[in-house]
């Protein structure tokens, strides 16, 4: 499988060919999906604090929305892992804090260690759960960069795709580069027929036997 960057122009104009990014068959369906991203230094963020970390996260992933093109049989499994491990994270952070509630609801001694030692296997947990769901998305289309809303990089898809989308661009590139050229010659012209009208018109000059019998004329009338 190959990897791919696409912009947000191809993705808001809907540009993108007509062949399932999974499989690269002919395909007319169009998934949307949101994409989203964050840089693997923000899980250091976890250190400050739960709401530190949380608050942190939220301003720097970065979101893509994009309308995927999939065929019928690979649009229900891309949804699939993607809910999946949706539903996984939510449980697992469900499981944790519905635990420490209960430690600290009903623990009657030693209440700081009952918290301890249940919030550390509770982030085993998670983290368990969050390795998992990152190796699921890799079995899928996933995203591996997000640069400023202005583009996205997806892997895992399709070498039709790819070759597809290059051969699209080389054809936009092509016919915008045919039309520069095209421009450019009617600005030529256009400066020329400019030039044309605004220069001086020069006056033809008798020939000279024509000038000198004028003159022998003009002499013979004046004596």
């Amino acid at each position: 499988m190959a990897s791919v960057r696409l912009t947000r122009f191809e993705a808001d104009y809907d540009l993108l060919p007509p062949l399932c990014m999974f499989c690269g068959e002919p395909t007319q369906f169009r998934i949307p999906r949101s994409f989203s991203w964050f840089r693997s230094t923000v899980w250091l963020a976890i250190f400050l604090g739960v709401i530190s970390f949380i608050v942190i996260l939220l301003i720097c992933t970065k979101r893509f929305f994009l309308r995927m093109p999939l065929c019928d049989r690979h649009k229900s499994d891309q949804l699939a892992w993607y809910r999946l491990s949706i539903f996984a994270l939510f449980v697992a952070f469900g499981l944790v804090g519905a635990a420490l509630m209960f430690v600290a609801n009903h623990a009657t001694s030693h209440k700081a260690l009952w918290l301890i030692g249940t919030f550390i296997p509770g982030a085993l947990g998670i983290t368990v759960v969050i390795l998992l769901m990152r190796q699921l998305n890799r079995s899928a289309i996933h995203v591996s960069e997000i640069r400023d809303g202005r583009w996205i990089r997806l892997h895992n898809v399709a070498f039709q795709f790819v070759d597809a989308i290059e051969e699209d661009r080389r054809r936009d590139y092509e016919r915008k580069d045919e039309e520069r050229r095209e421009f450019q010659r009617w600005r030529r012209e256009q400066r020329e027929r400019e030039k044309a009208q605004t220069e001086p018109i020069p006056m033809a000059l008798p020939a000279d036997d024509e000038l000198k019998a004028r003159t022998g004329e003009r002499l013979g009338h004046e004596s």
